[in-house]
């Protein structure tokens, strides 16, 4: 006999994916309207969830993600799925730019190299996985410390010293203050000989879902070459790296509060790097009723087929928006109708109201679909980004 499911663990899970799609801080009443639970229940759950450090509570009250996730989210993406994603960006930009190019991994006050490859020169810069990175004189120290919050960073600064490691160390607390500043809003930091005589590095924010500090993507040279007028180039060729990097790195399920909320314990949509993912959507509001669906005086449900497709894809267009896509980001899309002589009809009225960059299109006749006052279902796959 199979063991049966926890559904407690269930429901727990559900409240921490809705608040992983969300950017805002949820109230009680919120979280039990999202996910059909009773407001005693869900008061229970975070609460309990708050005891073990998995979401945090503001006056309101108010819930977000605590630090448990985070840590969690941090810990999963130091896996090999990461450093396979990233090996080829890494050997990508130092074959172009014929320097030692290295991927660390953010974790708490310190980052580690994850992915390295280093320059076929006869001076060349080599990987020591096994040094700290300190965070006043390199730059992925100077990174890490640039993308903590403000509170954060004054804590990792109190605890450490600040050692001349060459003579062009900064060694003043107010300077690493504002140095830290300024790659905050640089997106890019720098070592001038700081950590070691005659080596430079530039270091570039790797980001994963809702743009989050994941690591750093650097480029390690000696000096007279990352000074010289190339430089420019160089920091245009990093940052685009590191853009493309974190793009491909993210993998995120989004289920959005104000939406009908989907069938079985699925997102409305999976991003994967620069692809999303888009769940079978319908004209089906959060009561559970259709658009486009009604009932005569007879007792016979009246379908309009246009209308729900128009609604359907209006639908697929505020899904995909949470992930910073749109209609004109849909490369594949796929169309079930109960009504295939409605066909055309459908074709027409997705000209008219959407679909600005057509994709390729599927439409499939069904015998069925989950429900007797839904006519049309899609799904689609979308592109996150410049097409």
């Amino acid at each position: 006999m199979a063991t049966p499911k926890n559904n407690s663990v269930i429901k727990a899970f559900d409240i921490l994916k809705l608040f992983l799609s969300e950017t805002r801080p949820l109230s009680p009443q919120e979280v039990a309207e999202a996910t059909g639970q009773t407001l005693s229940t869900t008061h229970r759950f975070l609460l309990t969830l708050e005891e073990v450090g998995a979401l945090d509570r503001t006056p309101g009250p108010r819930y977000h993600v605590g630090m448990l996730i985070s840590e969690l989210g941090q810990q999963a993406m130091r896996t090999d799925i990461v450093a396979e994603r990233a090996r080829g960006t890494v050997d990508h930009l130092c074959q172009n730019l014929r320097e030692t190019v290295c991927l660390s991994l953010f974790h708490g006050p310190e980052a580690r190299p994850l992915v390295w490859q280093e320059a076929n020169r006869p001076l060349a810069f080599r990987i020591r996985s096994d040094l700290d990175r300190p965070l006043h004189a390199s730059a992925t120290g100077k990174l890490l410390m640039a993308c903590l919050n403000p509170l954060a960073r004054e804590e990792a600064l109190e605890k450490i010293a600040l050692p001349a490691l060459t003579p062009e160390t900064r060694t003043d607390m107010r300077e690493v203050r504002r140095e830290a500043q300024r790659i905050a809003l640089a997106g890019l930091a720098e070592d001038c000989g700081e950590m070691e005589t005659g080596l430079d590095c530039l270091a570039a924010p790797v980001t994963g879902a809702n743009l989050a500090p994941l690591g750093a993507l650097v480029v390690s040279a000696p000096s007279a070459r990352l000074r010289n007028g190339d430089r420019a180039d160089i920091i245009a060729r990093l940052k685009s790296a590191a853009q493309a990097l974190s793009s491909q790195l993210v993998i995120e399920n989004k289920t959005l509060a104000h939406k009908a909320r989907p069938r079985g314990s699925f997102p409305h949509v999976k991003r994967v790097g620069n692809l999303a993912f888009v769940s079978g959507t319908s004209s089906r509001r959060r009561d559970d009723t259709f658009v486009g669906a009604s009932v005569n005086e007879t007792g016979r449900v009246l379908i309009d087929t246009a209308v729900q497709a128009v609604v359907t894809l209006g639908n697929i267009a505020d899904i995909l928006l949470s992930v910073g896509a749109g209609l004109s980001s849909i490369v594949k899309l796929d169309v079930y109708l109960t009504q295939p002589d409605k066909a055309d009809a459908v074709y027409a009225a997705l000209e008219r109201h959407g679909l600005p960059v057509p994709p390729v299109c599927t439409v499939t006749a069904v015998k069925g679909l989950p429900h007797p006052h839904q006519a049309v279902m899609m799904k689609a796959v979308a592109v996150v980004g410049p097409r």
